[in-house]
Protein backbone atom coordinates (compact mmCIF):
# COMPACT_ATOMS: atom_id res chain seq x y z
CA UNK A 1 0.00 0.00 0.00
CA UNK A 2 2.92 2.12 0.04
CA UNK A 3 5.45 1.45 -2.12
CA UNK A 4 8.83 3.32 -3.39
CA UNK A 5 7.73 4.32 -7.25
CA UNK A 6 11.60 5.76 -8.93
CA UNK A 7 12.30 8.81 -7.10
CA UNK A 8 9.17 9.24 -4.99
CA UNK A 9 6.83 6.88 -3.02
CA UNK A 10 3.04 5.89 -3.83
CA UNK A 11 0.37 5.88 -1.22
CA UNK A 12 -2.45 3.93 -1.91
CA UNK A 13 -5.75 5.93 -1.94
CA UNK A 14 -7.45 3.63 0.85
CA UNK A 15 -4.47 4.42 3.27
CA UNK A 16 -4.20 8.06 2.60
CA UNK A 17 -8.25 7.98 3.56
CA UNK A 18 -7.45 6.03 6.63
CA UNK A 19 -4.79 7.98 8.01
CA UNK A 20 -7.76 10.85 7.53
CA UNK A 21 -9.63 8.90 9.26
CA UNK A 22 -10.55 9.66 13.21
CA UNK A 23 -11.37 6.52 15.05
CA UNK A 24 -14.86 7.09 16.73
CA UNK A 25 -13.83 5.05 19.99
CA UNK A 26 -10.77 6.85 21.11
CA UNK A 27 -10.37 10.61 19.15
CA UNK A 28 -6.66 10.60 20.92
CA UNK A 29 -5.56 6.79 19.05
CA UNK A 30 -3.64 7.59 16.30
CA UNK A 31 -5.64 5.42 13.06
CA UNK A 32 -3.75 2.01 12.28
CA UNK A 33 -0.81 2.64 9.75
CA UNK A 34 0.09 6.27 10.71
CA UNK A 35 3.09 5.31 12.57
CA UNK A 36 4.00 3.35 9.39
CA UNK A 37 3.79 6.34 7.30
CA UNK A 38 4.88 8.95 9.23
CA UNK A 39 8.80 6.36 9.32
CA UNK A 40 7.96 5.71 5.68
CA UNK A 41 8.02 9.73 4.69
CA UNK A 42 10.69 9.98 6.78
CA UNK A 43 13.02 7.65 5.03
CA UNK A 44 11.45 8.85 1.28
CA UNK A 45 13.12 12.62 2.25
CA UNK A 46 16.35 13.10 0.98
CA UNK A 47 19.22 13.83 3.79
CA UNK A 48 20.20 16.80 5.41
CA UNK A 49 22.89 17.15 2.69
CA UNK A 50 20.84 15.72 -0.11
CA UNK A 51 18.25 18.28 0.77
CA UNK A 52 19.98 21.04 -1.49
CA UNK A 53 20.30 19.14 -4.62
CA UNK A 54 17.71 16.68 -4.51
CA UNK A 55 15.33 17.01 -7.78
CA UNK A 56 12.35 19.17 -7.70
CA UNK A 57 9.95 16.15 -8.60
CA UNK A 58 11.26 14.44 -5.86
CA UNK A 59 10.02 17.00 -3.62
CA UNK A 60 7.31 17.34 -5.42
CA UNK A 61 5.52 14.22 -5.09
CA UNK A 62 6.30 14.03 -1.53
CA UNK A 63 4.82 17.14 -0.37
CA UNK A 64 1.29 16.76 -1.04
CA UNK A 65 1.85 13.45 1.65
CA UNK A 66 3.93 15.38 4.29
CA UNK A 67 1.49 18.21 4.53
CA UNK A 68 -1.57 15.68 4.24
CA UNK A 69 -0.25 13.77 7.69
CA UNK A 70 0.42 17.50 9.16
CA UNK A 71 -3.07 18.33 8.52
CA UNK A 72 -4.73 14.79 9.90
CA UNK A 73 -3.02 15.00 13.19
CA UNK A 74 -5.53 13.47 15.49
CA UNK A 75 -5.44 15.49 18.90
CA UNK A 76 -3.32 14.10 21.34
CA UNK A 77 -0.88 12.30 18.87
CA UNK A 78 2.78 13.54 19.46
CA UNK A 79 4.20 12.53 16.38
CA UNK A 80 8.31 13.25 16.89
CA UNK A 81 9.72 11.66 13.84
CA UNK A 82 6.59 13.40 11.69
CA UNK A 83 8.09 16.88 13.02
CA UNK A 84 11.23 16.40 11.29
CA UNK A 85 9.84 15.38 8.27
CA UNK A 86 7.22 18.51 8.52
CA UNK A 87 10.50 20.54 9.04
CA UNK A 88 12.58 19.67 6.47
CA UNK A 89 9.52 19.89 3.65
CA UNK A 90 8.93 23.31 5.21
CA UNK A 91 12.55 24.58 5.20
CA UNK A 92 12.52 23.17 0.86
CA UNK A 93 9.60 25.08 0.74
CA UNK A 94 10.92 28.30 2.04
CA UNK A 95 13.91 27.95 -0.45
CA UNK A 96 11.67 27.85 -3.36
CA UNK A 97 9.82 30.85 -1.84
CA UNK A 98 6.94 29.12 -1.60
CA UNK A 99 6.23 29.58 2.38
CA UNK A 100 2.33 29.93 1.94
CA UNK A 101 2.30 26.18 0.97
CA UNK A 102 4.04 25.33 4.36
CA UNK A 103 2.00 27.09 6.56
CA UNK A 104 0.05 23.47 7.38
CA UNK A 105 3.18 21.83 8.45
CA UNK A 106 4.26 25.08 10.71
CA UNK A 107 0.85 25.12 11.98
CA UNK A 108 1.27 20.76 13.36
CA UNK A 109 4.63 21.76 14.79
CA UNK A 110 3.69 24.83 16.37
CA UNK A 111 1.18 22.46 17.96
CA UNK A 112 2.79 19.50 18.85
CA UNK A 113 5.61 21.65 20.16
CA UNK A 114 3.39 23.60 22.33
CA UNK A 115 1.34 20.42 23.72
CA UNK A 116 4.52 18.16 24.54
CA UNK A 117 7.40 21.18 25.26
CA UNK A 118 5.16 24.18 26.41
CA UNK A 119 4.39 27.69 25.47
CA UNK A 120 7.29 29.04 26.67
CA UNK A 121 10.26 26.56 25.27
CA UNK A 122 12.93 27.66 22.82
CA UNK A 123 11.67 25.16 20.57
CA UNK A 124 8.05 26.80 20.42
CA UNK A 125 9.03 29.60 20.24
CA UNK A 126 10.55 28.88 17.40
CA UNK A 127 7.73 27.06 15.74
CA UNK A 128 5.81 30.24 16.77
CA UNK A 129 8.47 32.41 14.82
CA UNK A 130 8.21 29.88 11.69
CA UNK A 131 4.84 30.37 11.58
CA UNK A 132 4.02 34.30 11.50
CA UNK A 133 6.77 34.29 9.21
CA UNK A 134 4.95 32.18 6.64
CA UNK A 135 1.79 34.26 7.68
CA UNK A 136 3.47 37.26 6.81
CA UNK A 137 4.99 35.62 3.31
CA UNK A 138 1.39 35.00 2.30
CA UNK A 139 0.12 38.42 2.97
CA UNK A 140 -1.43 37.77 5.97
CA UNK A 141 -0.42 40.30 8.52
CA UNK A 142 -3.77 39.59 11.21
CA UNK A 143 -2.47 36.03 11.96
CA UNK A 144 1.14 37.17 11.90
CA UNK A 145 1.22 39.98 14.30
CA UNK A 146 -0.09 37.93 17.39
CA UNK A 147 1.94 34.40 16.74
CA UNK A 148 5.05 36.36 18.41
CA UNK A 149 3.94 36.23 21.76
CA UNK A 150 5.71 38.67 24.24
CA UNK A 151 8.16 36.28 26.06
CA UNK A 152 6.86 35.93 30.02
CA UNK A 153 9.06 36.09 32.91
CA UNK A 154 9.19 32.11 33.20
CA UNK A 155 10.64 32.16 29.46
CA UNK A 156 13.25 34.29 30.08
CA UNK A 157 14.21 32.48 32.84
CA UNK A 158 14.09 29.13 30.86
CA UNK A 159 15.96 30.61 27.99
CA UNK A 160 19.01 31.49 30.11
CA UNK A 161 18.96 27.81 31.49
CA UNK A 162 18.71 26.34 28.03
CA UNK A 163 21.52 28.99 26.64
CA UNK A 164 24.88 28.68 27.77
CA UNK A 165 26.69 31.87 28.46
CA UNK A 166 29.51 33.19 26.11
Amino acid sequence: MVSFAGSGISVHRLLQAVLRARLPQDPRASPPGRHEAEQTILLALPSDQESVSAPSDQWQQLIPHVIALATSTPPGHSPDDAISSYLATAAYLRRQGQDVRAIPLYEATLAQREQVLGDTHPDTLSSRNNLAYAYQAAGDLQRAIPCPRPPSPSSSRSWATATPAP
